[in-house]
């Protein structure tokens, strides 16, 4: 009964990282995209502190100290 809970639990944590990951390259694209079609110097500067602090965050790392 144990082993069974463990293997769900190593499953769904690895599906959170999974998943994770993804958002975050999916987010850092979007960023980069609308950096790329930005015309204003302001709203170019605060897209590219987002993606620059996207770039440093790594979701996976704060999901395996949380779980």
């Amino acid at each position: 009964m144990l082993d069974i809970f463990v293997g769900f639990f190593s499953f769904h944590q690895q599906l959170f990282l999974f998943v994770f990951t993804l958002s975050k390259r999916f987010l850092q694209y979007i960023l980069l995209t609308s950096l790329r079609e930005q015309q204003s110097v302001f709203s170019c500067s605060i897209t590219k502190s987002l993606y620059s602090a996207l770039k440093k965050t790594d979701f996976s790392v704060n999901i395996l100290k949380f779980l």
